[in-house]
């Protein structure tokens, strides 16, 4: 006959099979009961791996991945917004040279 699995959770007691996190395998006629305590268990669904693993472990590092490339790439695109402005450098005065005259609309030599 098929078995199910399942995993005590009386903390409350300390029961020993709980506090090891012991997976109880029953038959499906047998009382769903922790061997230890006599409470009941909780049913254990899928194979024995850890929690976290899987699709929620796949999903925390895709969600992150975008965020890291979507992060770098805005930096990239919007630049460095810290850049020093351009020094304004001064205009050369004008030097007075004799003979010539310079009008805004004409240039002429005496």
């Amino acid at each position: 006959m098929a078995k199910i699995k399942g995993i005590c959770n009386n903390f409350d007691e300390g029961c020993q099979f709980c506090l090891d996190r012991t997976v109880q395998e029953k038959e499906k006629t047998e009382p769903f009961e922790c061997k230890g305590c006599g409470k009941s268990l909780f049913l254990k669904n899928g194979d024995d791996s850890r929690d976290g693993d899987g699709i929620n472990g796949k999903l925390i590092a895709i969600i992150a991945g975008i965020l890291i490339v979507l992060g770098v790439g805005g930096f990239f695109f919007i630049g460095n917004k810290n850049e020093p402005e351009p020094q304004k450098t001064e205009q050369p005065q004008p030097v007075a040279v004799s003979g010539i005259t310079i009008d805004k609309t004409s240039l002429s030599f005496d």
